[in-house]
């Protein structure tokens, strides 16, 4: 990673307290051994802030708030360029290293919470699931707000035929999402699109017979912590 100073104001601009001055249309590397030279720099701040210099890595001009970053903290990850979703495709929005790492840090601590299914016995014709069947007319509550992300589902039987279907606060109208399967005794499903759930809401999960029946059935309903 290098500093440049790029000049394009139209006249040469001397940064007085460094003892360099930027010709118009050229640039200046500052050498990695003035680095703190010119972090303690109050003239350049200003050059940059007016828009009069512009400083690039090597790699990419800075925004303004960027290159004030890079200048004064030239040994932190502040002052490190981080390619973000601008640039290459990873799903980023920071642009400096230590915005990046807080940001992987955030998304690795996101809450990831299950609720659990275990249904003893035939399952068959259709009904709505409930925690267990000991419980069959005890709705599932989802207990803060967050998005249901997918599911595990397996049954003591490998030719069970099978449809579910699952609803938001409602054990009516169209499914948010419907899966079939047929002689399938086990599996693991990633929704395409998460469902966000309000805290006291409960999910509906409906069973459909479709064939040959499930039997001593667990289901695990995973759920994203929003905020």
């Amino acid at each position: 990673m290098s500093k440049i100073l790029k000049n394009s104001s139209g006249s040469d601009i001397s940064i007085s307290d460094t003892g360099v001055t930027v010709e118009d249309n050229e640039q200046y590397t500052i050498p990695p051994v003035d680095y703190l030279l010119w972090a303690e720099s109050a003239d350049v701040i200003v050059e940059i802030t007016s828009g009069d210099l512009v400083l690039n890595t090597g790699d990419v001009d800075l925004s303004v708030a960027d290159a004030l970053n890079y200048i004064l903290y030239s040994d932190q990850a502040l002052s490190v360029h981080f390619k973000n979703n601008g640039e290459v495709s990873n799903g980023f929005a920071s642009s400096n290293a230590q915005d990046a790492i807080e940001e992987a840090k955030d998304l690795a601590q996101a809450a990831i919470f299950p609720i659990s299914i275990v249904w003893n016995g035939t399952a068959s014709g259709t009904f709505f699931f409930s925690y267990s069947n000991l419980t069959p007319n005890s709705p599932m509550i989802v207990p803060v707000e967050s998005n249901f992300v997918g599911f595990t589902f397996s049954n003591s039987k490998s030719t069970a035929d099978y449809i579910l279907n699952f609803r938001n606060d409602t054990n009516i109208g169209t499914p948010f999402y419907t899966i079939t399967k047929n002689n399938t005794q086990s599996f693991a499903q990633i929704l395409p699109s998460p469902e966000l759930f309000a805290g006291g809401d409960f999910i509906s999960v409906q069973y459909e017979d479709d064939g040959t029946n499930s039997n001593d059935v667990v289901i695990q309903l995973f759920f994203s912590v929003v905020g």
